[in-house]
C-alpha cells in the first residue's frame, strides 16, 4: 500500500513541476511590468478642490521594494508632512489564476485594507479600482470607491492619479494626485 501511494506521488510530481516552473515565468513577467513603481520616492500630494483646481496638500516619502521571491512589491509612505497625513501602506500582486493584477492599501488614519482590482489600460498605465471587491468607504448616503492609475512614461516621474465615484464607476470624478519622483 505505502509503495503504491509513494508511485503515485511519483507520477503526480512529474506534472506539478513544469505547471509550477511555468507559473513562476508568468508571474515574474507580469511582476515585472511593475519594476518601474520599485525604489525611493518623493511625493507631492494633490487634491482637486470644489473650484476645479489642484492643491498641493502634503509631501511624503515611499520606499518600493521587491519581496517574496519577486512576486510582490511593498511599501510604505514616510516623513508625511503635514505630519496628520494619512500614511499608507502598499503591496501589489499579480493573481495568475483571474489574470489580473491586485494592490492592497492600508491607511494610518481608519486602518482599513482597501483591495483593488485591474490591468494595464490602453494607454499602457496600471488601472485598479476597488468596485468589484467592494471596499469601498462609506459616506452618508451610500459608498465611495475609488480608482488608482499609475503614469509611468517616465520612469522617474510617476503619477498615482486617484479618482472616486459614489455611483459603482458611472461616473468618476478626480481626486488626488501623488506626483512621485524617484529620489
Amino acid at each position: 500500500m505505502i509503495i503504491k501511494s509513494i508511485i503515485r506521488f511519483v507520477l503526480v510530481l512529474q506534472f506539478l513541476f513544469p505547471v509550477y516552473a511555468n507559473a513562476k515565468s508568468v508571474l515574474h513577467e507580469k511582476m515585472g511590468k511593475l519594476s518601474t513603481l520599485v525604489g525611493d520616492w518623493s511625493q507631492e500630494h494633490y487634491t482637486y478642490s470644489e473650484e476645479g483646481t489642484w492643491e498641493k496638500t502634503g509631501t511624503s516619502n515611499l520606499k518600493l521594494s521587491k519581496s517574496l521571491s519577486d512576486l510582490m512589491i511593498s511599501g510604505e509612505t514616510r516623513d508625511m508632512v503635514p505630519a496628520e497625513g494619512m500614511n499608507l501602506e502598499l503591496s501589489f500582486t499579480y493573481d495568475l489564476y483571474r489574470k489580473i493584477y491586485r494592490m492592497s492599501v492600508v491607511d494610518s488614519i481608519y486602518g482599513l485594507m482597501d483591495i483593488y482590482e485591474g490591468e494595464f489600460n490602453q494607454d499602457g498605465h496600471l488601472m485598479l479600482t476597488n468596485i468589484n471587491k467592494d471596499t469601498f468607504f462609506p459616506v452618508e448616503n451610500g459608498a465611495m470607491h475609488f480608482r488608482f492609475t499609475f503614469k509611468d512614461d517616465d520612469p522617474d516621474k510617476i503619477s498615482c492619479f486617484i479618482e472616486q465615484t459614489s455611483d459603482a464607476g458611472e461616473k468618476w470624478s478626480p481626486m488626488l494626485n501623488y506626483i512621485m519622483t524617484r529620489q
